[in-house]
């Protein structure tokens, strides 16, 4: 497992690299266990309080750690081994999990547990987010980022089209006790394949050995490339809104779901379109349409259809149109998870990809969990039907207005100039 072994990272097929393949494989499984996560414990706040305001207020819990933790996060990405970071979280959510499972065996479960439960991951997030996303620029060579990004989002997709429907199934056995221990388990086999991972190491590393730097310098300089690098200053600001009205499903869905009288297998349903929907458009980028160039433009345009699905799944009257909605959402969402990290990874040095993926993570969801509060708020207040039409019509503008900002729209003129602007 040392890091300066010789890899195969441009291997004509993506599943030919074993390196990538392992890392794909923990991504399988971590998906897998997120989307049944998402899919149970909405579920249950729901039927333990029926409250959208404790909705908001869970996420609000499990936001706020993540957010303040992640800018150290991922200065410690970029200091050690993101491998071995995942994989001590991804042991800790299996441990957290199977602490749940105990609790809900001997009817000790309450939501408290569940709050607490939000915490710890919010917590274990700053952490592993910033990781997943440096590595994923160390296991495959520069002209396999978009087609690797294809990979994953369909990856995505997949796993929330059978997460949520393998969640409802379980669930409506024991209401949610084989879910939690599944979701466990999930965590521990992501934590098992991350093992076989190994790392290209970084150009500079030696010269970063040489000359360290303290946290706080660290810190600074992730702050000054963000802010001198026009094009990701740009997308950070913009995922910003766009995640505030994009997270709104988490808050909403639902309550939506329980006013168009669905059950747990009908709410799983309608998570499962989510990935339904992107999962063609996935597949196509990972396997017949390779893009070279990913431009900043179409992802805009990408997060105004998203924008549009939300306000589409507003003006819903009835179950099936919420399905039709949740695809056309997800089709916008494989886009935007493909061509933005794409963007992401071709513009920022490898040796400052945890730090500014960090700032990106803090910016762009940093005022999501207060959004969400603020949303529980207000559909308990208006409803789920008047929560997504104000959310889709934010998002909407948003990605409009970006496409008119000359980081975007002279993006092709500038990119040789983007390209580490700073380093």
């Amino acid at each position: 497992m040392k890091l300066g072994e010789t890899i195969n990272y441009k291997s004509a097929s993506l599943f030919k690299n074993k390196n990538f393949l392992m890392y794909w494989l923990s991504y399988v499984f971590s998906a897998l266990g997120d989307a049944i996560y998402f899919f149970v414990i909405p579920w249950m706040i729901k039927e333990i309080t029926g409250s959208g305001v404790m909705m908001g207020m869970f996420l609000l819990v499990v936001g706020v750690p993540r957010i303040i933790l992640m800018l150290f996060g991922g200065v410690v990405v970029d200091r050690f081994d993101g491998r071995k970071i995942m994989f001590i979280s991804d042991i800790s959510r299996a441990m957290v999990m199977l602490g749940i499972f105990i609790l809900m065996v001997t009817n000790s479960m309450n939501i408290f547990f569940i709050f607490a439960l939000g915490f710890v991951f919010g917590v274990l997030d700053a952490f592993y987010w910033p990781a997943v996303t440096a590595i994923r620029q160390r296991v495959v060579s520069k002209e396999y980022y978009v087609r690797s990004n294809s990979l994953l989002a369909a990856t995505w997709q997949i796993t929330a089209l059978i997460g949520p429907l393998t969640g409802a199934f379980l669930y409506h056995i024991d209401k949610g006790i084989i879910c939690v221990f599944v979701i466990g388990i999930a965590f521990i086999a992501s934590a098992l394949t991350l093992y076989f991972v190994k790392l290209r190491p970084i150009m500079k590393e030696k010269e970063s050995r040489e000359q360290k730097n303290s946290i706080k310098e660290d810190l600074a300089f992730g702050v000054k490339y963000v802010l001198q690098n026009h094009l990701v200053f740009t997308l950070i600001i913009t995922m910003l809104f766009a995640n505030m009205s994009f997270r709104m499903l988490e808050v909403g869905l639902p309550f939506l779901a329980e006013s168009l009288k669905a059950n747990e297998k009908e709410f799983g349903l309608m998570q499962s379109a989510l990935g339904a929907g992107g999962l063609v458009v996935s597949f196509i980028l990972t396997f017949i349409i390779m893009i070279k160039n990913p431009s900043p433009k179409a992802n805009m345009l990408a997060i105004s259809f998203q924008g549009l699905g939300l306000l589409l799944l507003g003006l819903t009257t009835n179950y099936w149109q919420a399905i039709a909605a949740m695809s056309f959402i997800g089709i916008a969402t494989a886009v935007v998870s493909t061509i933005g990290p794409s963007i992401f990874q071709k513009t920022i040095p490898e040796e400052v990809m945890g730090r500014v993926s960090s700032i990106n993570m803090i910016v762009a969801q940093g005022a999501v969990p207060l959004a969400q509060a603020a949303g529980g708020w207000f559909l308990d207040t208006t409803g789920p039907n008047t929560l997504f039409i104000t959310a889709g019509i934010v998002e909407t503008l948003t990605g409009l207005v970006a496409l008119m900002l000359p980081a975007v729209y002279l993006y092709n003129k500038r990119e040789k100039s983007h390209t580490k602007e700073v380093i």
